[in-house]
């Protein structure tokens, strides 16, 4: 589906996500550590999230672009000053303590190396929390270049690796060694990437809903989600991180004209996917999650109003009950209690 790119609308889901899930772990974690959290994420111009959490944040290291802008459009300079000047007034008020602002995607700068100013991308310090709320697909692919002028081409989860091999590198030197990650992706998902995924419980998961007669989206974030704990793991493993998937959220995203339809607005759906991370040890082996019950445990599903777990009755199979409680999730996993604690 074409869908054109606008200014990003907020609505109620996003908002309930952001305190009645988000919010919770971010409390609990700045409760027990005693200690503020430094953000690494996609606010945008208003920066939502960075105002509901800012009681749990220290510094904060954000990307502001405009990719609904064309030919002859000065709002993404516009854009980027407003959050510039927000930003700036947090820092003045000491809300936090210092911002790092850089300019386009977070694709391009992440990979290639330097934002559309030039500014050299770099961290100095290790990421405690992430918020990588992307408005397409995690298989959408994008080009861009790289410092030398090479040209390059990569997924959001490349994007997603390179962050992880800063973190890697920070962790040596950082007495922090935790973090939340927070990935939110469009449900679009190109079913030919399955074909990389090489995990026997994940093909026997395939096999229990690619017969779904009702509803394609069941089958779609199905295998997001068995994609995205794929790949990501592999990530976190390779770069000797701990790592634990939460239950993935979905809903309703904002509307926005679909090119292909003569430009009839349509919602599309989201998912959230929530992961604890700790840097191991040189004792310890890499703590690795039950796929199987991560699997098959029931999505939640966000509202206008709240979150709760959502049972889809046309599964040929049945899935996981569980509290969907945020605070309860993060105390009864296995990284918080062995590594967190």
């Amino acid at each position: 589906m074409a869908i054109d790119q606008y200014r990003y609308t907020d609505h109620e889901r996003k908002e309930v996500i952001r305190t009645q899930w988000c919010k919770e772990h971010l409390k609990l974690l700045v409760n027990h550590f005693s200690k503020k959290l430094i953000y690494l994420g996609l606010p945008g111009i208003r920066a939502l999230d960075i105002l509901d959490w800012i009681d749990f944040l220290d510094k904060v290291i954000v990307f502001q672009c405009s990719d609904y802008k064309e030919d002859g459009d000065t709002s993404c300079n516009a854009d980027f000053s407003e959050l510039e000047s927000l930003l700036e007034s947090l820092e003045d008020g000491e809300k936090i303590k210092t911002y790092a602002l850089f300019k386009g995607f977070i694709e391009d700068i992440v990979i290639g190396g330097f934002d559309e100013d030039g500014s050299i991308f770099n961290l100095s310090d290790f990421i405690t929390v992430y918020n990588l709320d992307f408005c397409n697909g995690l298989t959408t692919p994008r080009t861009t270049r790289t410092l030398k002028g090479d040209v390059i081409q990569y997924l959001k989860i490349d994007v997603v690796e390179k962050l992880f091999e800063y973190q890697n590198t920070l962790s040596e030197k950082s007495s922090a060694k935790n973090f939340l990650f927070y990935l939110t992706v469009h449900s679009n998902f190109l079913e030919s990437k399955m074909e990389e995924v090489k995990s026997r419980e994940i093909s026997n998961y395939r096999k229990k809903y690619s017969k779904i007669k009702k509803g394609k989206d069941a089958i779609t974030i199905r295998d997001l989600k068995a994609y995205t704990f794929y790949k990501l793991s592999k990530i976190f493993k390779n770069l000797s991180f701990h790592f634990e998937f939460l239950p993935p959220i979905f809903y309703q995203g904002s509307s926005y004209p679909n090119r292909e339809k003569g430009g009839k607005y349509e919602h599309h759906w989201m998912l959230t996917f929530t992961v604890l991370g700790s840097k191991v040890k040189e004792e310890e082996k890499v703590y690795e999650q039950d796929i199987k019950t991560f699997l098959e445990n029931k999505f939640i599903f966000a509202s206008n109003t709240n979150i709760r777990i959502f049972t889809d009755n046309h599964l040929p199979f049945r899935e996981n009950d569980y509290d969907p409680n945020p605070v309860n999730l993060l105390k009864e996993s296995y990284v918080y209690n062995n590594y967190w604690k």
